[in-house]
């Protein structure tokens, strides 16, 4: 409480002050972390996405089969298989994605490999799913090709 003449805070008053700042960044601090990690999932999974979408447009553009390898957790191949044969051979166009450094705790689980033929289909449909900490995010590819991103409903 300021005096007639003295102009500021007491020290008791900066105290309390500081306290109650400290309590507010305590009580945000596990928002903040939690909407980080959900940002963090859903870039990897966008990232995913796009890769799958390019893999399609490439089957279809280059009239042959493209895969999309899940190699391990962080890290997956997008193969161009210019003899149609689902083997990386000499020649062939091979890029190495990993997304550890982008999206660091991220991991990756579900369907192996994804041939893309060059109608835009699959061999097969699957799902990639994307983990961190408890939240979960899938990539779906049905049989005709189409890639979407499902986010939970909760």
């Amino acid at each position: 409480m300021a005096r007639m003449g003295h102009k500021g805070l007491s020290i008791a008053e900066i105290v309390v002050g500081l306290q109650i700042f400290a309590v507010l960044a305590l009580i945000a601090v596990p928002n903040v972390i939690q909407t980080m990690q959900i940002y963090t999932l859903r870039a990897a999974a966008r990232e995913v996405y796009s890769d799958l979408q390019n893999t399609r447009m490439g089957a279809v553009m280059e009239d042959h089969r493209y895969r999309f390898l899940l190699v391990d957790s962080q890290t997956y191949q997008l193969h161009d298989d210019v003899n149609n044969n689902g083997i990386i051979d000499t020649g062939e166009s091979v890029t190495t994605h990993s997304i550890a450094s982008d999206a660091p705790g991220v991991t990756l689980s579900g369907t192996s490999t994804v041939t893309y033929l060059p109608d835009g289909t699959v061999l097969s449909s699957g799902t990639i799913t994307a983990t961190k900490g408890t939240h979960t995010v899938n990539i779906v590819v049905s049989s005709g090709g189409r890639v979407k991103v499902v986010y939970p409903t909760s």
